[in-house]
């Protein structure tokens, strides 16, 4: 969807609390548009380009040709209403604070009081915890593992990994 790398986290946070909070998803579409809305309100707060509805518009209908004009208004209409239960859903909470801000955190406090001696290796040791974070979210929320206590692993993990 053409954002940030770093987005990727806070859009899987909002998806994260917003499941816990609503009825379980009924169908793939209903995911897909959720999905499309999350990451549409991540590119709005990133500043992101990419998801203007315009752009959406041209791919609704390149992805479902036999669509109508009205029918692709129909879905923007409801991404749009969508769009808005998300925000009422997550009480407009739409900067969680994540595990990689944890560990920018927790690197950066390091780096001081090591007065920059370490700097390369807490590089090295911030994106190999960027990967591992990407991974482990894929197969737990946060609520399995709270952001500042998966910052906390990482660190530990990445300190051990890289030396």
């Amino acid at each position: 969807f053409g954002f940030p790398a770093n987005s990727l986290a806070q859009a899987v946070t909002l998806l994260d609390v917003y499941s816990f909070n609503v009825a379980v998803v009924e169908d793939h579409s209903s995911l897909w548009s959720l999905c499309l809305t999350i990451c549409r309100s991540v590119q709005k707060m990133t500043r992101a380009r990419g998801m203007e509805w315009h752009r959406i518009t041209v791919w609704l209908k390149a992805a479902s040709p036999t669509l109508t004009p009205f029918a692709v208004d129909d879905m923007v209409d409801s991404i749009r209403a969508l769009e808005r239960q998300v925000l009422r859903v997550l009480n407009w909470q739409v900067h969680p604070t994540t595990a990689q801000m944890w560990l920018s955190a927790y690197c950066g406090r390091f780096s001081v009081a090591t007065a920059g001696l370490c700097q390369l290796y807490l590089d090295a040791v911030l994106e190999h915890s960027q990967i591992l974070a990407g991974e482990i979210l894929q197969i737990m929320t946060i609520f399995d593992f709270p952001p500042q206590r998966l910052a906390s692993g990482l660190l530990v993990c990445g300190m051990a990994s890289v030396g």
